[in-house]
């Protein structure tokens, strides 16, 4: 039992005297925190009493807001003679941010480029930008893509350009005189306002005009036009007159070529019944058109025909023919022919008029007697013998004696 109480003594004077030597241990040491700017721990250590605070880990950092950059500046307390337990705060200054401001040209370029801080408003202090001329259009500056406002973030200002149609001066000509001289917008179709342009005819040809040279096309540059002219043989009024100044045909007709006249044949009224004219010709002889021309038919004086006609009994033309003043017609087709009836049988026996020498038109018709038709009538007996045969005249009643048969063992027979 003694000896369990010295055990016990022993171990309570061991606690004791740890417990002492701790005390005495944390009384001697403190603890620093270092907290950034919204709290949050960056590092926590125990050190001796009366010493100095180190922070060596990694610089504490504030985010940047759009307006502001902030840069680490320190703690909030001092780092010395640290004798209790101490936190420090992270402290940090603040300066504006700056934002990269260009301003661009329309090709991209860059005209001006600065650092500018938050919330002040970017001045373009440059050349006015410009924009080199196209053949279409020249271009004035006329501002930013974008209105340029107070700085929030970086910002590209690009210019901007009006346009303004280039006019071209184009020209019109004839034969190296100039016609017309106007402006027009590239890419108009030019239009020629002035009178039609025209170039002298010659005793050959007329000239239409028929366009420019070359072509005219949308405007695109200076350009220069000549007028262009169709060559047309030249027409002239060719007439044909009678022999008493009547007008027969009036045609133009081109300049070299030979007039035809397609008209009926020209005709002069007969001053006798036995004298004609024949048209023989034209006065002057027709030549190849060198400008307006009059030819005048002429006659010749030759005995005066008559058409002399052979018709048929039934109106139906035989022959006709002209025949010369006081020449004798004469009939040269077949003989005429009447065709047969069943009561007549017709034959020509001549014409209904004398035929004479003519001395004007005529007309004969041909003439015919009549007889009476025959017919031949045959009686056959019942073995085709011929019983009798008769001419009998049409109208005529054929009679012949009755025919017998002789009777057979079989049959007797009765007609």
């Amino acid at each position: 039992m003694k000896k369990t109480i010295k055990v016990l003594c022993a171990i309570l004077s061991i606690c004791f005297v740890t417990i002492i030597l701790a005390s005495c241990t944390t009384k001697q040491k403190v603890s620093v925190k270092f907290l950034n700017y919204d709290g949050s721990e960056l590092y926590a250590y125990s050190l001796k009493k009366g010493t100095d605070a180190v922070y060596d880990k990694a610089l504490p950092v504030k985010q940047a807001t759009i307006e502001n950059e902030y840069t680490f500046a320190g703690w909030d307390k001092p780092l010395t003679s640290i004798n209790e337990d101490t936190t420090f705060n992270a402290v940090f200054t603040s300066s504006k941010r700056k934002y990269d401001i260009v301003f661009k040209n329309y090709d991209g370029s860059i005209l001006q480029e600065n650092l500018i801080e938050y919330g002040s408003l970017p001045v373009y202090s440059g050349v006015t930008p410009t924009k080199p001329q196209t053949n279409e259009y020249t271009y004035n500056f006329s501002g930013w893509d974008n209105v340029v406002v107070s700085v929030s973030g970086n910002a590209v200002y690009t210019a901007t350009y009006s346009n303004t149609k280039i006019s071209y001066e184009v020209k019109f000509y004839n034969a190296g005189t100039l016609l017309e001289s106007s402006n027009f917008e590239y890419g108009s179709l030019p239009v020629y306002s002035g009178v039609t342009p025209t170039k002298e005819s010659t005793v050959e040809f007329d000239y239409v005009f028929s366009g420019w040279n070359p072509s005219i096309k949308t405007v695109t540059e200076e350009a220069s036009y000549t007028a262009v002219f169709e060559i047309v043989a030249r027409k002239y009024s060719i007439s044909f007159k009678n022999y008493d100044g009547s007008i027969l045909q009036v045609s133009e007709v081109e300049y070299g070529t030979l007039p035809v006249y397609s008209g009926t044949t020209p005709t002069k009224d007969p001053l006798s019944i036995s004298e004609a004219y024949t048209f023989s010709g034209w006065s002057p002889s027709v030549v190849n058109v060198t400008g307006d021309a009059e030819y005048t038919a002429t006659f010749s004086v030759t005995v005066r025909t008559y058409t002399i006609t052979f018709v048929n009994d039934d109106g139906s033309i035989l022959q006709a023919s002209e025949v010369e003043y006081g020449t004798f017609p004469v009939y040269s087709g077949l003989e005429p022919v009447k065709e047969n009836t069943n009561t007549a049988i017709y034959t020509f026996i001549g014409w209904d008029n004398v035929i004479i020498n003519v001395v004007g038109d005529a007309v004969y018709t041909a003439v015919y007697s009549s007889e009476i038709r025959l017919y031949t009538i045959t009686f056959l007996d019942y073995d085709t013998s011929v019983l009798g045969t008769f001419n009998l005249e049409y109208g005529d009643l054929p009679s012949i004696a009755e025919p017998s048969r002789g009777s057979t063992m079989q049959y007797d027979y009765t007609f």
